[in-house]
């Protein structure tokens, strides 16, 4: 197949006149004006006129949760909750229009968002069903609010700490564990994965990410003996993974498994992720790690030893203290090859950058977080005014080399979400151009993963992953759909507004 994407504006920009590309089968074969790339093609090529349209490389979601994006994508959503009462008469509606004696499960519920951010607790889910379990978890994945039956349920099935009987609330750990708890069957795992599938490609999201423990692998390994992977993963393994060494034989073309996770702390929202000062509605508390420092130490020197990359989930300031202290004691040199990095990295600050560049570790930061930025939002709240203005500072992170790449965290799992808020940043001095913030869900994202085929560039001789906007996705209306996708050079996503037909040339 031929085919000539010509009129278009292509993004990030090139020092040339180029409003046109060739791709011929999976692979880009020139690029250049109209007229030239017409020149260059062979007999029969097909051509589609963009007609002003941004084209860019195959967005790179760097950090994404991909199988679970899929699962929670089924789940009745209590993201448009605006308040306490909205929360119950969202749960109210769920038991309603699914029901049965099966526990029912509700996603991505804020309570930053709502008129009064009171923390929803077992006593009020008690009064929508006295008798079927009920589980609803907060947006960022590390709390969870359960009735008693729901409560009674992950007692039998959790045998550890960080469940509080008295709010019906689990923390950290257990929630982090319900997919796994409550796993999906066989065929509610395919139908989530090709939901996965059409989400990342409408958005423009031709290579993602996962970070799975072992009965997700393994349903990986299912889809992939089926044939039926679509979008490019990226994997990183929980650390019981290692210990089933016939799943790390799992993989295809598109489907990678890259190295470790490690969770160091947990969140802003949830007050547990580890920082140094006190957090500002909660004087004395501190928040924790997940994981000791010399346990996640041996556990990165072990993983840099059998070849593996390493990913640790660092939010606090103290959390990345550690996954630096990790990382410095490695073999100076070797990190950046590695591909190690620290997700997340929202309390960095000017020692640390100087660390991470030193050390070659690279941070994954998720700009659609500055959602929580806005004045009287979470961020103020929990950390106050001033930790608040040096939070998620992408322009210092560049200047300083530290080379941070983007991903979304599925929160949400939109690119153009993100890119308009590293473009709006509140702090103007970390405003990034719609270019520079482009190449972070790009060429720097695929950089971020040593050995990753696709470059993120649109240039000859790169595989043929592209997308098609209305305009430069930052200035996209939320979700940012594209227009068209390719994958491979094969037109995978189509949505409304671009012509269908194209003429032969």
């Amino acid at each position: 197949m031929s085919l000539i994407l010509h009129g278009a504006r292509i993004r990030p920009r090139r020092s040339d006149h180029a409003d046109a590309v060739l791709v011929v089968h999976d692979r880009i074969t020139a690029v250049g004006t109209t007229a030239d790339v017409i020149a260059a093609a062979p007999a029969g090529a097909r051509r589609l006129d963009l007609a002003g349209r941004v084209l860019t490389p195959g967005l790179q979601d760097a950090h994404a949760h991909f199988f679970q994006m899929g699962v929670i994508s089924r789940r009745a959503s209590l993201a448009e909750c605006r308040s306490l009462e909205d929360f119950r008469d969202g749960v109210a509606r769920a038991l309603r229009e699914r029901p049965g004696p099966e526990p029912l499960f509700l996603e991505s519920w804020d309570e930053t968002a709502w008129d009064r951010p009171l923390v929803p607790t077992r006593e009020l889910m008690d009064g929508l069903s006295a008798d079927r379990p009920i589980l609803a978890r907060r947006i960022c994945g590390h709390l969870a609010v359960v009735n008693t039956p729901g409560l009674a349920l992950i007692r039998d099935l959790w045998p550890g700490g960080g469940i509080d009987a008295d709010t019906g609330h689990l923390i950290e750990e257990p929630c982090l564990h319900l997919d796994v708890l409550l796993l999906p069957t066989a065929e509610e795992a395919q139908r989530a994965f090709d939901e996965a599938d059409r989400m990342a490609l409408s958005l423009g999201v031709t290579t993602s990410c996962d970070f799975l423990r072992p009965s997700a692998l393994r349903r990986w390994g299912e889809r992939i003996n089926a044939g039926a992977e679509r979008v490019r993963v990226n994997a990183f393994l929980l650390g019981e993974c290692f210990e089933e060494p016939e799943l790390l034989e799992i993989g295809s073309e598109r489907f990678v498994i890259r190295g470790l996770k490690i969770w160091s702390d947990g969140t802003i929202g949830g007050r547990t992720a580890a920082v140094r000062e006190d957090w500002h509605d909660r004087p004395g508390e501190r928040g924790g790690m997940l994981v000791d420092p010399a346990a996640m130490t041996a556990a990165v020197a072990k993983a840099h030893g059998e070849g593996w990359a390493v990913a640790i989930h660092a939010i606090g300031d103290r959390a990345i203290d550690h996954a630096l202290d990790s990382f410095a004691a490695l073999p100076r040199g070797e990190s950046r090859s590695r591909g190690h990095r620290i997700e997340h990295a929202e309390m960095v600050g000017p020692d640390q950058w100087t660390r991470m560049r030193d050390l070659g570790v690279r941070p994954c930061v998720q700009p659609n977080f500055l959602q929580w930025a806005n004045p009287g939002g979470l961020y103020e709240v929990a950390l106050g005014r001033r930790r608040l203005e040096a939070m998620n500072p992408f322009r210092s992170l560049l200047a300083a080399g530290c080379q941070p790449f983007f991903g979304s965290d599925g929160m949400p799992p939109s690119p153009a979400f993100g890119l308009r808020h590293a473009v709006e940043h509140p702090v103007e001095a970390e405003r990034l151009t719609g270019d520079e913030a482009l190449r972070l869900y790009t060429e720097a994202a695929a950089a971020g993963v040593p050995g990753h085929p696709v470059t993120g560039r649109i240039a000859p001789g790169e595989i043929a992953d592209l997308a098609v906007f209305e305009d430069e996705p930052h200035r996209l209306p939320y979700p940012g759909s594209a227009l068209l996708t390719i994958l491979d050079g094969v037109v995978v996503h189509q949505g409304e507004g671009l012509e269908r037909s194209a003429s032969s040339c």
